[in-house]
């Protein structure tokens, strides 16, 4: 058949013939609409772009020969071509916070092989000239683009070293460097989004000290993580208590040091205190791209870096603050690393609170690459002081817990502790 073939412009048999469920109907009607404008995803002038992504500069590895191999294997199958356009259309027309919902893109069989591994590699590299012409637009200097895009090869070959074959399947979390919601500057990762934690943050009128508070309703164990933090629950679990009139803030407050919430009450005048961060507003949120060493110099530098690039690039999406949640502002860190250890000092920067839904899998994940035996601790490598510290940790019968963590835009002065210097709130 050719890759022309009209018989795949229907979803239901595009979708039958690579093995797949039938398409749902909210996804029947947006792949109406993509196929109205169809050509192929991987046609000449495709191919020709993709050529010029990878003369970029995107790739240094084996990864970009590997994706562009795979092309001839794709032209050969109407139904993957239909697939193509379709991705291709919706990511290309969705610069900077648009609608495209990659999760309804469907995951391809393993009976399709490399090129159904690394379809999805292929489908974003067809759309590096349309967010290479946003950027421009946007003034953004080539070297943040390309850092930003190499996202790509970083994943790719990441899936190679974890499993030994050519692939790429993290379509949803590079949609936001190919959409134009994420930058890489530096060391770290921008994009800004709605603070999602369920947390009040207030500031003192007249010292600037900053007290957090949890929103009322919610269940914290006795160690002030959230219960069912890591699949344990606490039959002493307790709910938060929040209120806030003109007169009185009451409620209970985080221990930004540890992260946890104290289920002691602290109560603050209202006229002396201002809200300025609370569930939705605006932030930046900040990812630690696996890059290698992360080292304070080079964190702080893309702190500044960011404060600077959004709302030049950006200034209609203000922020509040920058947040973060991950293993890396797991508080217990201090309990085992030297001061001078990049987490530790990572960790001393930030105002640390719960994170909701919080385990240990990204610990075992990024430090052992998922290859870890819970049943005999001493048998895991323990070659690094992380390592050392995981093992220990959880020889002592205790639970990693990743972490979530605020820095206020206006306090922001890295490799100070401004939060550890304020101390805790004063009534």
């Amino acid at each position: 058949m050719s890759e022309h073939d009209t018989t795949m412009a229907d979803p239901v048999l595009a979708f039958a013939s690579l093995g797949l469920p039938a398409p749902t109907d909210s996804f029947k009607k947006e792949w109406a609409e993509t196929q109205r404008s169809y050509r192929s995803a991987f046609g000449a002038e495709q191919l020709a772009d993709i050529s010029a992504a990878v003369r970029l500069g995107l790739f240094k590895s084996e990864a970009g020969a590997a994706i562009t191999g795979v092309l001839p294997e794709l032209r050969k199958n109407p139904a993957l071509m239909r697939l193509a356009w379709h991705c291709h259309a919706q990511m290309s027309s969705s610069p900077w916070g648009g609608a495209c919902e990659v999760s309804h893109w469907p995951n391809l069989p393993e009976a399709l092989g490399e090129p159904g591994r690394l379809f999805y590699a292929a489908v974003l590299l067809t759309c590096v000239p349309a967010i290479r012409k946003f950027h421009a637009e946007r003034g953004i200097p080539d070297d943040v683009s390309l850092d930003t895009l190499s996202d790509l090869e970083l994943w790719t070959n990441e899936y190679k070293r974890l499993n030994g074959k050519w692939g790429c399947e993290h379509r949803g979390w590079l949609s936001n460097h190919f959409g134009g919601k994420l930058f890489k500057l530096g060391r770290l990762q921008f994009e800004t989004h709605p603070f999602s934690g369920r947390f009040y943050v207030f500031r003192n009128k007249r010292d600037r000290r900053v007290a957090m508070f949890a929103s009322p309703g919610l269940r914290f164990r006795s160690d002030g993580y959230f219960d069912g933090a890591n699949g344990r629950h606490d039959p002493n679990a307790w709910e938060s208590t929040f209120t806030c009139d003109t007169k009185t803030i009451r409620g209970n407050p985080v221990d930004p040091v540890r992260g946890v919430l104290k289920k002691e009450l602290l109560e603050l005048p209202a006229a002396e205190w201002t809200c300025v961060l609370a569930q939705f507003d605006p932030t930046l949120g900040v990812h630690i791209a696996a890059t290698g060493p992360m080292t304070f110099e080079e964190c702080g530098a893309s702190f500044r870096r960011a404060a600077e690039f959004f709302p030049k690039h950006f200034p209609e999406r203000p922020f509040k603050a920058f947040v973060c949640s991950s293993w890396l502002l797991d508080a217990q860190f201090e309990d085992y690393l030297k001061p001078d250890a990049n987490i530790v000092q990572w960790l001393r920067e930030w105002f640390l609170y719960p994170h909701r839904g919080a385990s240990d899998f990204q610990h075992i994940q990024r430090v052992f690459d998922e290859k870890f035996d819970r049943e005999n601790l001493a048998a895991n490598p323990q070659k690094s002081s992380v390592q050392r510290a995981i093992v220990e940790h959880m020889k002592r019968g205790k639970d990693w817990l990743m972490g979530a963590s605020i820095y206020m835009v206006d306090d922001l002065d890295w490799g100070k502790q401004v939060y550890r210097k304020m101390g805790a709130p004063r009534a």
